[in-house]
């Protein structure tokens, strides 16, 4: 970030000098080289930026669901407000939920962040959308809570997903403590289909963090990533149908995978993985397919 862009955003914001420059170098450490600054207001009139930024390396940031090392989401670019957290929520007296927060989504690389297009701009909708209810509602934001502002409505007509759940993180990159003691705590925003929503309210935010590692989904939105509720429902009675089949045929199942549904290709990985009597070579064949497809971003 140049002299001049900082200074620009230094003047929009009730943060003081130097909790800015602090803010602005824990995001530096820990999210990413700033490569883009939008200004923005929140539906309160609040001024607001959305960062964005570049990761220079992203072995320190791990993945927030996936388990397996070796699979990969590619390059990313985060967007990250910065002044939400200058806001204080109205957070229940003698809690120990964080009142003051920052927002980020994890986007591919090639994300055009700067178009005006629904298919696009959605992203940063979103954000704002959530930032802005701690002082629209004098109420604040936690971590497992979801959010839905469009009805059940998809948030553009390339993709089915529609509401959003927000995730914390690790103290080391999720708070940047201020000059006066106080700290800012970084929220992650994952999106989430219409199916997962119902689950979450069903079964918990952890129970569906869990799916989302046994499927290792990734932290960079998929427009249209696995459904882990779909998975969720279906898995039983896949996992059922595979185990009465015998060798010869599970093997031939796992030579043309293009002719199974996603949720068929998970339950056959998942049946492989635990069954130990099946080559070798057929369940890492499986699971590399498996992998790319997780993987696979469409644009």
């Amino acid at each position: 970030m140049s002299s001049d862009e900082y200074a620009s955003t230094a003047q929009q914001f009730p943060y003081d000098n130097a909790d800015r420059s602090l803010l602005m170098a824990h995001i530096q450490k820990h999210f990413g080289i700033v490569t883009g600054i939008g200004q923005a207001q929140l539906s309160t009139g609040t001024p607001v930026n959305i960062l964005a930024l570049t990761p220079p390396s992203r072995k320190h940031l791990g993945k927030l669901f996936a388990q397996e090392k070796n699979i990969a989401t590619g390059d990313e670019t985060i967007l990250l407000t910065f002044g939400a957290g200058a806001h204080v929520m109205n957070v229940p007296k003698d809690s120990e939920l964080p009142p003051r927060v920052e927002y980020l989504m994890r986007l591919p690389a090639d994300w055009n962040v700067q178009s005006e297009n629904e298919n696009d701009a959605w992203p940063v909708r979103l954000l704002l959308n959530i930032a802005s209810l701690p002082e629209e509602e004098q109420g604040y934001t936690s971590a497992g809570q979801t959010f839905s502002f469009s009805g059940g409505m998809p948030f553009a007509d390339d993709t089915r997903l529609c509401s959003a759940v927000l995730i914390g993180m690790n103290d080391r990159e999720g708070q940047c403590r201020l000059n006066d003691g106080e700290a800012v705590t970084f929220y992650e925003v994952i999106p989430l289909y219409a199916e997962e929503l119902e689950f979450t309210a069903t079964h918990g935010p952890v129970a569906l963090i869990d799916e989302f590692i046994r499927y290792a989904v990734p932290r960079v939105i998929m427009r249209n990533r696995p459904n882990v509720a779909v998975l969720f429902e279906h898995r039983p009675s896949l996992m059922d149908a595979f185990r009465a089949m015998d060798k010869k045929s599970i093997q031939k199942l796992s030579e043309d995978l293009d002719a199974l549904s996603l949720e068929e290709r998970v339950a056959l990985r998942e049946l492989l993985s635990e069954n130990r009597g099946v080559v070798r070579h057929t369940a890492m064949k499986l699971r590399d397919a498996a992998h790319a497809l997780f993987r696979r971003t469409k644009i």
